[in-house]
């Protein structure tokens, strides 16, 4: 994962004596809108664009903490003016109440219309309904508060270390001790506190990040991590995000493995809120700036004969199915997922710091694993490009491209002008397989695992991106960094045609020429020339089989089969009987069948019409087209001289149909 600003705020203090940094952050459910607390205002930001719509005022000392309510219809402050203010979405007070002490946190409940308000002594529960606020105390100063997702407990993170439970009347269920202060903690978004699901995720102040479940008891592992957390927020069930004194927003897994940086900062991290399925996360630190960036979640998926592979929901876990079983398996990884390619009974799976590579079981179908873990590689600083050979892996670097073996060791190298934009592995015998090497200058170079001299195959005029190349390698399609697709014709480099707004294409694995691409919610397969069949759908393809197309949309799989039956019916209308008959190979019904048999029969081209009426199970013609080939190759091969002769081959074939007053015409 990485990530991109969107936009980015400085904060200037408006009163003198306040200081420029930004320590609490709320979004408001629909993404629209974001409050922080910048001194003693409340600053209130278009979420999209960063646009500042109002600085509000309404404590007289610092302001700790916001919170929008499960709605969105307003917003609460707390400060250490020792109040607690609820405004309305468009910025006026609806309800100020007063702690004895500072307030320090604040908390919307996101079932119910709740406001918790957490002091350094205390705590309380606001509602619509009650006229007073009823205060539980606490032992310790309080740092943070989170509600379980059903709204039933919050918990309460104290200076002493301890984490304290409590259900909606206040009272303590669960005591949880740490040894340093609680300074951070967030529910895990699935899961309801009655079937003990939800995790509890608490950053302390000993560089820990440790997990309770609602019972108290320990959920994972405690995880060290090498900074002082002040923010922890989980992404979604399968990953979190924490930040603090190593000036940056890190990546961990759900059970709090390191899994890198996704954003760096120039202070300390007082605040980073995330939405993984709006691919976004907003930060704010010391300094007083906040960022809104896009996060990017690396598209992993590979399909090989009957096996796909992707990364479904997080990119830390790649699912594996069997498609003809349908058989699921789920891989885990201690890593953000690169890159994932599966060759033969084999496939690997790109890590940061590793390669793993794992064997496919030789029963699928049965229930089981699908896999076995064979071996993995310490690999380190190499790109997201990588490809699994029969004897070795390949793997780049910049502008190098090195093939190891299963040991992990360098047997070949290639070295390029420009940095490597994409590798694909093109097939051949073990031990003598091609790839494909796509650079960012726009050359394509194959080279071959048993040499060391990469051939140019063509220059393009921009980065290329992906390649594909069909079965019988004679055109080539490239997507270019500006997501255009070109077909190229591979012996004679001439450009068939080209296509903008292309994100995916693949060639059909039957025929070769079927050309399927996706891009701006659509789906495209093309003859190579010009005949084009489209399908409104959005998501990328990534295999294309007979008339069964493999789409990865939403992070998930999808097939779909198309009707080629538009296509042949083109091609038999504009005489291109060889292309119709290999696009119908790929799949089409017993009428098409008969259509491309009776019209290539009519256009004299006998081996498509033999084929074509053995498919349609018609053996009517085959005993005609058998004695006519024979007298076509008596007559030297000129099937014209059939027409130009009394009892002609129109007049059989007109006959054999009943058309018997065309059948006279062909013999008069």
């Amino acid at each position: 994962m990485e990530t991109v600003d969107i936009w980015s705020y400085i904060h200037q203090p408006q009163l003198q004596g306040d200081k420029p940094s930004i320590t609490a952050l709320s979004l408001k459910p629909d993404g629209t809108k974001l409050v922080a607390c910048a001194g003693q205002r409340i600053l209130v930001f278009n979420a999209l664009d960063g646009t500042l719509l109002k600085s509000l005022k309404g404590h007289k000392d610092n302001v700790y903490s916001v919170s929008f309510s499960r709605d969105g219809t307003k917003f609460s402050s707390g400060g250490a003016d020792n109040c607690a203010v609820i405004w309305s979405e468009e910025g006026k007070g609806i309800v100020k109440y007063s702690h004895i002490d500072s307030v320090q946190v604040v908390a919307f409940n996101p079932v119910q219309d709740i406001l918790a308000s957490c002091s350094n002594s205390d705590f309380g529960f606001w509602t619509p309904t009650e006229r007073s606020v009823v205060k539980h105390k606490l032992e310790s100063k309080a740092l943070s508060s989170a509600w379980t997702k059903d709204g039933q407990l919050i918990a309460i993170g104290m200076l002493s270390g301890i984490v304290t439970l409590r259900n909606l009347r206040g009272l303590e269920l669960i005591s949880i001790t740490r040894s340093a202060p609680a300074w951070c903690l967030d529910w895990c978004p699935h899961g309801t506190c009655a079937d003990d699901a939800d995790v509890l995720v608490v950053g302390c102040w000993d560089r820990t990040l440790s997990f309770y479940h609602a019972s108290g008891v320990q959920a994972a592992d405690e995880q060290q991590i090498d900074f002082f957390p002040c923010s922890v927020a989980y992404l979604n069930h399968k990953c979190l995000i924490a930040g603090g004194s190593n000036r940056a927003v890190s990546l961990f897994s759900s059970d709090g493995v390191g899994l890198g940086r996704l954003a760096t900062q120039g202070d300390w991290i007082w605040a980073a809120l995330g939405h993984y399925d709006r691919g976004k996360l907003v930060v704010t630190d010391n300094s007083g700036c906040i960022s809104l960036k896009s996060i990017r979640v690396p598209t992993v998926y590979d399909v090989c004969e009957d096996y796909v592979a992707w990364c479904e929901t997080g990119a830390t876990e790649l699912r594996l199915q069997h498609l003809p079983s349908r058989q699921l398996d789920t891989i885990k990884c201690n890593g953000i997922i690169r890159s994932v390619c599966l060759h033969g009974r084999q496939f690997m799976i790109s890590l940061p710091k590793s390669i793993v590579l794992c064997g496919l079981m030789g029963s699928p179908g049965t229930q089981g694993r699908l896999y076995r873990q064979i071996v993995t590689l310490s690999v380190d600083h190499h790109d997201d490009q990588a490809a699994l050979l029969s004897t070795g892996i390949i793997i780049s670097r910049r502008n190098q491209v090195e093939m190891l073996d299963f040991n992990g060791s360098c047997v070949q190298e290639w070295t390029f002008d420009a940095k490597v934009g994409c590798v694909e592995v093109d097939g051949g015998s073990d031990g003598n397989e091609s790839i494909l090497i796509g650079l960012e200058s726009g050359d394509l170079f194959i080279l071959y695992s048993c040499s060391s001299f990469p051939t140019l195959t063509l220059t393009h005029s921009f980065a290329i991106a992906k390649v594909a190349i069909n079965t019988a390698r004679t055109h080539i399609a490239i997507i270019d960094e500006k997501n255009s697709l070109y077909l190229y014709e591979l012996l004679s480099k001439e450009m068939i045609f080209r296509e903008d707004g292309v994100t995916s294409a693949v060639f059909n694995i039957d025929e070769g020429n079927l050309l399927c691409y996706g891009g701006c919610g659509a789906v495209t397969i093309r003859a190579l020339q010009d005949s084009v069949y489209t399908r409104t759908i959005d998501g990328e393809v990534i295999g294309f089989r007979g008339s069964r197309i493999l789409l990865f949309h939403n992070r998930a799989i999808e097939t779909f089969d198309v009707n080629l039956s538009t296509l042949v019916h083109n091609l038999i209308e504009s005489d291109r009987f060889d292309q119709a008959h290999n696009v119908a190979c790929a799949g089409v019904s017993g009428s098409v069948w008969n259509e491309l048999a009776n019209k290539s029969l009519d256009a004299l081209q006998f081996t498509v019409a033999r084929d074509a009426f053995l498919r349609a199970k018609d053996g009517t013609f085959l005993e005609l087209i058998d004695s006519t080939e024979t007298k076509v190759a008596q007559q030297g091969g000129d099937t014209m001289l059939l027409e130009k002769a009394k009892g002609g081959f129109g007049g059989n074939v007109a006959l054999v149909r009943g058309q018997y007053h065309e059948a006279a015409n062909h013999f008069t």
